[in-house]
């Protein structure tokens, strides 16, 4: 005599598809297996019991399904479209810039487009005769200092930061009235 266990525990034969997920087929072929004395059977089920238990010796209902779930996620999914990409495809249309553009487009992974980028920020500096720095981000000051020179002597925009204020250093008594002369000139100023 025979006793089905689990884990080492007792169990129905309702167990083997719950607890293990293996599907029993209809009698005289239970179990999904395939072996020479079950041949006789299968050519004399029906083409839809046959097929059932084929998918069960095979297994393949599992597959049909991930095949199922996989078709139905395409529309579900949307194209990234960070501000970051629109501005690489107009930077793509400047003839000057495309290949540049290209090659931080055809990276397939991060350490390539770290050097894509390095590549290409090395290539302006030396347009512009700078000599690169190794790493990233010091050609990212570089970058960032030579465009600050370059404002600077188009329009200095140092010229119109505001510095912090000069304390008051007057008697309190003539603060009032020094305060009113000035919002008076900055009116006139203003019109």
């Amino acid at each position: 005599m025979s006793s089905l266990e689990i884990d080492g525990s007792p169990c129905a034969e309702g167990d083997i598809e719950t607890k293990l997920g293996l599907p029993l087929s209809q009698p005289p072929l239970r179990a999904p297996v395939l072996a020479q004395h079950t041949l006789a059977y299968l050519f004399s089920a029906a083409p839809g019991e046959r097929a059932a238990y084929f998918r069960a010796v095979l297994d393949t209902q599992d597959i049909e399904d991930f095949r199922v779930a996989v078709a139905a996620v395409p529309p579900l999914l949307k194209t990234p479209a960070p501000p970051e990409l629109s501005d690489l495809a107009a930077v793509e249309r400047i003839p000057a810039l495309a290949a540049s553009a290209g090659r931080i487009r055809k990276a397939g992974t991060e350490a390539e487009l770290e050097k894509a980028v390095l590549l290409n920020t090395s290539i302006l500096l030396k347009s512009l005769r700078i000599v690169p720095s190794p790493e990233r981000a010091g050609q990212v000051d570089q970058v960032e200092q030579e465009l600050q020179r370059r404002q600077a002597s188009a329009f200095p925009l140092t010229l119109l930061v505001r510095g912090a204020f000069t304390p008051w250093g007057g008697p309190p008594a003539t603060f009032e009235g020094t305060v009113g002369t000035f919002i008076t000139e900055r009116a006139k100023v203003g019109a």
